[in-house]
């Protein structure tokens, strides 16, 4: 593990994980919120499409900070990140892990569009470990 460890961002609240390409890792329980989407995310409940979306509750809020090379101009430096939209492009069944506690690895982003549910976003890039909530 101390070759991962140093490879991925700390988790230490006072020292700041950045946006993609950086790799970080997060822990927290896994929680299933529901969210009012289109046509009108909420002004029109019985016509608006639900959406479930997976938010990781983290163990310890933490900083997400901007740096000068960040591709993407809506990355800012968000402190007390305490929640993130988990994002499963690689199908990793992400799904199986609600109401556990889990360790991930990926990349973050900032939202971007109405279906992004945390001002940060995580693209999980595998699950380190994941079981009972304790």
């Amino acid at each position: 593990m101390g070759l991962l460890a140093s490879f991925a961002s700390p988790l230490a609240a006072d020292e700041p994980l950045h946006y993609e390409p950086a790799v970080v890792q997060v822990s927290g329980v896994v929680v299933v919120e529901t969210h009012y989407g289109p046509p009108n995310y909420g002004e029109n409940p019985e016509s608006d499409r639900v959406e479930p979306a997976l938010i990781l509750l983290l163990d310890m809020p933490v900083i997400v900070e901007e740096t000068p090379d960040d591709a993407w101009e809506w990355n800012e430096t968000r402190f007390g990140v305490a929640r993130m939209q988990m994002v499963d492009l690689n199908d990793l069944g992400l799904w199986k892990l609600k109401w556990q506690h889990a360790t991930i690895e990926g990349t973050l982003f900032s939202a971007q569009t109405g279906h992004h549910r945390t001002d940060v976003l995580i693209q999980v890039s595998r699950v380190v470990e994941a079981g009972p909530i304790q």
